[in-house]
């Protein structure tokens, strides 16, 4: 898909719009390595220069946007504005201009919510300086923040005339039919628009506040939604109030998953309740918000293995097993390099070597043939944090099991190489070529 970008006193440029290009400076995207640092790099100096005053950071953001014929530097673009909202200038119009720019970059702020990264930081040595770095690139502020915040903050300074003849535009465009699409887009640009703006009451929370500030803060939200919109808004109350408790329940697992001291973890065992209860009152979920119980399995098995009554333990086993093997005969190419450290069967794959030096697993699972699965799954991330998991959990204790896992891999790359060297032997159009080839090997390992 193309999209247009309107840049006062430079015109249009196109630019191709793909949701793996615009967030591949996050890392969260399949992309050849060195574009991602490369990205990730003009990021980190971009920001640095943005906190200096001696620097028209509006001009080389514009630079870039002008010659970009994609969106992978404009996702960049887009986090430096909103970094910096107070020097966003042109390039932030030129961002708002685009529905197609922001809608990805409200679909790289969801991504940032939900997305854990650091799941196995720490491990390889070699990492080490790659991992610091983005640990604290993951931590920055605006990162909880997209394109619709720099709308609203651009409204406050002298750019709000031009801001809003942008959303006029946008408004100006919106087809006849209204089908769900066009709604949720013009909901989007509600939020964004501050002249349509109420005051309201303060939060809840922030009543009690002690702050001397906090009584001079007036608080807005967006005015009265249209019939159409509210009437959409109306039919998706019950749908949307069951995606939130899963959403709920997935996004405390991963802060526990992350933080085995946060307050969360604290109440496991209620969130291990929790689990239960919503597979058995709720439907099956949508594939974007699944895997809240297989994590919460996973923290069990990690955290508090000991601590499970047989129910509880036969209940974990079941649904780690089965996480590991929903994707295990994987043919999608896309979905085996994909990169996703916040995805449930990770964190599966990494606690299966705890399962199989466990007493209790023999009477409920055949652990060594599940670890065995982890090891040699299809998809690349599942088989990483299955071996990260050996050396992580596994010690002294089970020394001989560890250099098993080691020696299992060190097996498969040397097949690899010999397979190569066969194919090599071979007439070009008869060879063959990466997946395949490593696919041949996993029958041997096991």
């Amino acid at each position: 898909v193309k999209t247009t970008l309107q840049i006062p006193d430079s015109g249009e440029v196109e630019q191709w719009v793909d949701a793996r290009l615009y967030c591949l400076y996050r890392g969260m995207s399949v992309g050849p390595h060195i574009l991602q640092s490369a990205l990730m790099a003009l990021e980190s100096w971009l920001l640095s220069i943005g906190k200096r005053d001696d620097v028209d950071l509006e001009a080389w953001l514009l630079y870039i946007l002008r010659k970009s014929n994609n969106v992978m530097a404009t996702g960049v673009v887009a986090s430096v504005c909103i970094a910096y909202p107070e020097k966003a200038g042109k390039a932030g119009l030129a961002l708002l201009s685009s529905k197609e720019i922001v809608e990805c970059d409200r679909s790289r702020y969801a991504s940032e919510v939900g997305t854990s990264l650091n799941l196995f930081f720490g491990l390889a040595p070699s990492y080490f300086i790659y991992e610091e770095e983005r640990k604290n690139s993951n931590n920055l502020e605006h990162r909880q923040k997209d394109l619709e915040f720099l709308a609203i903050m651009m409204q406050q300074t002298d750019f709000r005339e031009d801001v809003w003849k942008i959303f006029d535009n946008h408004r100006s465009k919106i087809s006849a039919d209204q089908n769900e699409e066009t709604r949720i887009w013009r909901l989007a640009l509600d939020r964004m628009d501050i002249r349509g703006f109420k005051q309201t009451s303060p939060p809840e929370e922030l009543r009690k506040d002690t702050d001397e500030k906090a009584g001079n803060r007036i608080y807005f939200e967006p005015g009265e939604i249209e019939s159409d919109i509210q009437e959409m808004i109306d039919e998706n109350t019950q749908s949307l109030a069951t995606t939130n408790r899963h959403l709920q329940l997935l996004s405390r697992a991963r802060n526990i998953w992350e933080d085995q001291n946060s307050n969360d973890a604290k109440d496991w065992t209620k969130l291990l309740s929790e689990a239960k209860a919503i597979e058995e009152e709720l439907e099956k979920p949508e594939e974007f918000y699944r895997g809240g119980p297989e994590l919460v399995a996973a923290i069990c098995v990690r955290d508090h293995l000991d601590k499970l009554d047989d129910n509880d333990f036969q209940w974990c086993v079941e649904h780690i097993e089965s996480e590991i093997r929903r994707d295990y005969d994987c043919l999608d190419e896309i979905a085996r390099i994909q990169k996703g450290g916040h995805q449930s069967d990770r964190a599966a794959a990494s606690v299966t070597p705890l399962l199989a030096v466990h007493d209790r697993s023999a009477q409920a699972i055949d652990a060594m043939n599940l670890l065995t699965l982890a090891l040699t799954h299809p998809i690349d991330e599942v088989q990483k944090y299955a071996n990260s998991g050996v050396g992580a959990f596994l010690g002294d204790n089970h020394k001989g099991l560890v250099l098993q896992c080691a020696a299992a891999a060190a097996y498969r790359a040397r097949l690899v190489a010999s397979f190569q060297s066969e194919e090599e032997e071979l007439p070009y159009s008869e060879r063959t070529f990466g997946r395949e080839l490593a696919d041949r090997t996993i029958p041997m390992v096991k």
